[in-house]
């Protein structure tokens, strides 16, 4: 026969059980802190019967990990947003590196007509300069 006492405390760990796997399956919601979770932290249940403190400890550990959760969501969030920044600037970089890159070969250009330019000028100034000492000696 199951004494009174016995069956107030299986009732109580039955109303813990409940609202402890409640709390598990309100899964994100509950981990993002939308929805609350019931918190058997308290040593007595209804009715005055005593929680078994395994329930209660394991209780603990279920909102510590949806909590531990919901952090590493929000940072999971936080890496990714930063990511992203980090792929924008990286193409923003090498698109400017690219117009730095073309900027240089147009400066290149620019240089090697110049120094054809004054190398075509250096030689007709010699040829003018042998064709007038040419005539003189005529």
């Amino acid at each position: 026969m199951i004494s009174k006492l016995n069956r107030s405390r299986a009732r109580a760990n039955g109303l813990a059980l409940i609202a402890m796997m409640s709390a598990v399956l309100a899964g994100p919601a509950a981990a993002a802190g939308r929805v609350p979770v019931p918190a058997l932290s308290h040593p007595r249940s209804v009715r005055g019967a005593r929680i078994d403190p395994r329930v209660v400890e394991f209780n603990r550990d279920v909102a510590a990990y949806q909590r531990t959760v919901a952090a590493l969501r929000r940072d999971t969030q936080r890496l990714q947003a930063l990511q992203h920044r980090l792929d924008a600037l990286g193409k923003e970089l090498n698109s400017g590196a690219q117009m730095d890159m073309i900027h240089l070969q147009s400066l290149m250009s620019s240089r090697q007509t110049a120094v054809q330019l004054s190398t075509n000028l250096i030689k007709s100034l010699g040829e003018t300069a042998d064709a007038v000492a040419g005539n003189t000696g005529k």
